[in-house]
């Protein structure tokens, strides 16, 4: 099954300069309207998580592809491995990358919690939405040793 996360006629601003060592990811607000809306969703139905994974293109731009939740306990997420495979095969069918997850966080701020940091892999961004705050947090997992850390990362708001 191949799907196309970005449309063919989507056509997309400027997006900053970036470099290997600190690229400036963009998240679309067509992305971030569509991530606040399911999560609100998602809170006042049962205090729920939406989650996915992040996939991004060469430039940076940040794709949400929305994945189901496979933990049904209020402020949890959990994503099968097997959705994590089939995500990760479409992202390189289109010539993208699978960089890392997000979720949400129906009553907390957009920091990623313990429970998120032992289940992050290293190296991976993780993108967090505080539904209240309507925050977004985009960070990057690093592994030291007296376990795992976290830095934040930039993330330029597009207003297309």
């Amino acid at each position: 099954m191949t799907m196309n996360l970005f449309p063919k006629s989507s056509k997309f601003p400027t997006v900053p300069k970036t470099n290997k060592r600190n690229p400036r990811y963009v998240l679309l607000r067509k992305a971030r309207l569509d991530l606040h809306r399911r999560a609100l969703r998602a809170q006042r139905r049962d205090q729920s998580e939406v989650c996915g994974v992040l996939i991004a293109d060469s430039k940076c731009r940040l794709v949400l592809h929305f994945l189901e939740n496979r933990n049904a306990s209020p402020g949890r997420f959990e994503i099968s491995t097997s959705d994590l495979k089939a995500a990760q095969k479409t992202a390189r069918s289109i010539g993208m990358k699978m960089v890392g997850t997000f979720h949400s966080h129906p009553i907390g701020d957009a920091f990623p919690s313990r429970s998120d940091l032992h289940h992050a892999k290293p190296n991976s961004l993780m993108l967090i939405y505080d539904v209240c705050g309507r925050e977004v947090g985009l960070w990057k997992i690093k592994k030291k040793l007296s376990g795992k850390t976290y830095d934040k990362l930039p993330i330029s708001p597009v207003t297309r």
